[in-house]
């Protein structure tokens, strides 16, 4: 029998959905960590390699952002978007989700070794939806002004509304329930 230290959990239909749930949240919140540094670049903001680590580096971003003019298109996407928070604090939300994603959700993964896998799943996705959420509304305001920026096509009404719910749906629902 090996040692405790070199077993894994037997390979199975329903664990491995949880893992690739938890992996396509890590694909996301790598994504809106991308999406910030090139909108960083884009407004010439020193240190935006920092924007994930700084709440000052992203307050800087948003700075930068309300003097441009694209600013008001954004603020006005994001009433469509029916997002009652300011740019700053969509990206401020958005931002700890990606931490917590990126940080502290698997280190704290062990648990899951003690449940069925159904049970994992359920508990998985309860704790990432909300957090996929405030990514996807952070990653599309920031693709929005980045587009806006760059002088981009911007992608209809209807592709923008969607895409908070599309990324839940694609992280989280990957089977019929």
């Amino acid at each position: 029998m090996p040692h405790p230290l070199f077993q894994f959990n037997e390979r199975c239909g329903e664990l491995d959905d949880v893992y690739g749930i938890i992996g396509r949240a890590l694909f996301m919140a790598t994504r809106f960590e991308r999406h910030c540094r090139a909108l960083g670049n884009l407004v010439k903001l020193k240190g935006s390699a920092h924007l994930m680590v700084d709440d000052q580096t992203l307050g800087e971003l948003c700075h930068r952002m309300q003097g441009r003019v694209v600013f008001q298109h954004v603020k006005e996407f994001a009433t469509e978007l029916n997002s009652p928070l300011e740019l700053v604090q969509v990206l401020y939300k958005a931002k700890h989700s990606r931490n917590y994603i990126a940080h502290e959700l698997t280190p704290d993964f062990d648990h899951i070794d003690k449940l069925s896998p159904a049970d994992a799943r359920r508990v998985i996705i309860q704790d990432l939806q909300p957090h996929v959420r405030n990514l996807a509304v952070g990653d599309c305001l920031v693709l929005y002004a980045a587009c806006q920026i760059r002088g981009d096509d911007v992608p209809d009404g209807q592709e923008l509304e969607g895409y908070a719910n599309d990324v839940v749906r694609w992280v989280c629902g990957c089977r019929e329930e």
